[in-house]
């Protein structure tokens, strides 16, 4: 992939690349810490006392980009980027993960994943494009002259971060140099043993169990493999059902179409005076006002009563309306009847049919359904298949500018072209067999341990003593010794 100034950053001769080479190398092994080392992408110092990074990071990424890499969907501009390395040697789902930068945070759709080995580059201008078959675009732009950027992994832990990277320059990269060796030392189903104290006097005691001499063959060490550990409750807690709801409303500012809506609901609220931004969980249902095929009718979520549309908290205002889904395997009509427009998106489905749209500000992906303008209540439809179950997110983006008010959200089984063709029903958890959460499932640990200590720990001693054994060749000894914290 051509970024433009990458290029023009390693473009130098054999010689100097040689010479650089070296000083990284006297400058990793022969020092306390890394030093800094100039050029087109620069090296990040390490600060604290860290071992180097076993998952997907942020490889480099560029704040002010003028006249390097573009995206071919959008031609003429040169969008802000952000490259992802996975060093590992499988690929990795990054549904649920994160970017943030000090004001927001942009969530990977379902779908997108990078490759063993692998190199992901995410635009960051704003744009929120969540096209795992495309080039995706976070909902925020870096800031040249500095600030937070992470990569969040999908429990909200950080996988790395800079905190903070310093102002940047025009068409210059930032980020690591990969020339770093990976030794691998133990496999993830390693030969072990552990033991589980009585007291708290264990390493009084043994003193020495650390040590490749220590002699562990009594009855209270327990041989197995990795990993080790117990999980009592598979999958964790469950969510609260129904939707995650985010409403903002402006006593200044116009909003006019799909677009100007979204980019307030991402933070972007030049030109607007806001004055509320209430947010409700567990919503059954996505009814709000009066108007439309149901009849449920939710006040908003800052009070706004329906069969009141006169009421100023129900003029010039946007809702984000969210949940994390399980679609069964099936065919499905998905429709919102909107006053004014709106833009509905369900990661990793395509629609093959698509009744009522306008694209009045932003068109439609394959995931998506859009009536960009502002309209009257009328319905907007699309079906899709399913030959497996998916579970994904969805998002309903709707704008209010004047006048009547609603927004529903409604599913049917089959593909239909009209709420006339009947079997409708607002879409909430259960529905149709979906489950709509406002979190995402968690990860069932049960079936991962090589070595399972449930009946040793649980309600007894939240602590394990675990020896691994492994072999360090002579050559690399010196090396693996710098990287042991004491």
């Amino acid at each position: 992939m051509d970024r433009g100034a990458r290029r023009r950053a390693t473009g130098e001769s054999t010689s100097r690349f040689r010479k650089l080479a070296k000083a990284v190398e006297n400058a990793l092994w022969g020092s306390s810490r890394m030093r800094p080392i100039l050029r087109k992408s620069l090296v990040e110092p390490l600060e604290e006392r860290r071992l180097l990074a076993t998952g997907v990071v942020i490889n480099e990424f560029m704040a002010d980009n003028n006249s390097g890499y573009t995206d071919p969907a959008f031609p003429t501009a040169h969008p802000d980027w952000i490259e992802l390395y996975n060093p590992t040697t499988s690929a990795v789902n990054l549904q649920w993960w994160q970017l943030k930068d000090s004001g927001a945070v942009w969530t990977f759709p379902a779908g997108a994943t990078i490759a063993a080995s692998g190199y992901l580059v995410v635009a960051a201008d704003s744009k929120n494009v969540i096209n795992p078959a495309a080039v995706m675009h976070t909902n925020f732009n870096l800031n040249k002259d500095g600030e937070y950027l992470g990569l969040l992994k999908p429990d909200s832990t950080v996988a790395n971060e800079f905190n903070p990277y310093p102002a940047q320059s025009t068409d210059i990269s930032y980020g690591t140099i990969a020339q770093n060796q990976t030794l691998g030392f133990i496999s993830p189903t390693a030969q072990l043993k552990a033991t589980v104290p009585g007291n708290n006097s264990f390493d009084t005691a043994n003193p020495n169990w650390k040590s490749s001499s220590y002699v562990d063959t009594s009855a209270a060490w327990t041989a197995g493999s990795g990993g080790v550990g117990f999980d009592t409750n598979p999958g964790g807690p469950a969510g609260v059902a129904g939707w995650n709801v985010k409403m903002v409303r402006a006593t200044a500012g116009d909003f006019t179409n799909i677009a100007v809506a979204k980019n307030v609901l991402d933070g972007n609220t030049s030109g607007f005076t806001i004055v509320t931004t209430p947010t409700v969980a567990g919503v059954n249902h996505i009814d709000y006002g009066d108007g439309g095929d149901f009849t449920e009718n939710h006040a908003l979520p800052n009070g706004g009563l329906p069969n009141d549309s006169n009421n100023p908290l129900r003029e010039e205002y946007a809702i984000r309306s969210s949940a994390f889904v399980t679609i069964p395997a099936g065919t499905y009509t998905v429709g919102v009847n909107s006053d004014d427009g709106f833009q509905l998106t369900i990661p990793g489905v395509t629609f093959n049919t698509h009744f009522g749209e306008n694209y009045t500000g932003l068109t439609s992906t394959a995931s998506q359904l859009t009536f960009g303008a502002p309209r009257g209540p009328a319905d907007t439809m699309g079906s899709f298949t399913l030959t497996s179950a998916l579970s994904t997110t969805i998002t309903v983006d709707m704008f209010e500018e004047h006048g009547g008010d609603n927004v529903e959200v409604f599913v049917a089984s089959g593909s239909k072209s009209s709420i006339g063709d009947g079997g409708f029903s607002l879409l909430g958890d259960t529905t149709l067999g979906w489950t709509v959460n406002t979190a995402p499932p968690n990860v069932a640990y049960a079936g991962q341990f090589g070595l399972n200590l449930q009946s040793k720990m649980q309600n007894i001693n939240g602590s394990a003593y675990i020896r691994i054994p492994f072999n360090v060749a002579a050559e690399d000894l010196a090396r693996f010794n710098r990287c042991c914290c004491t």
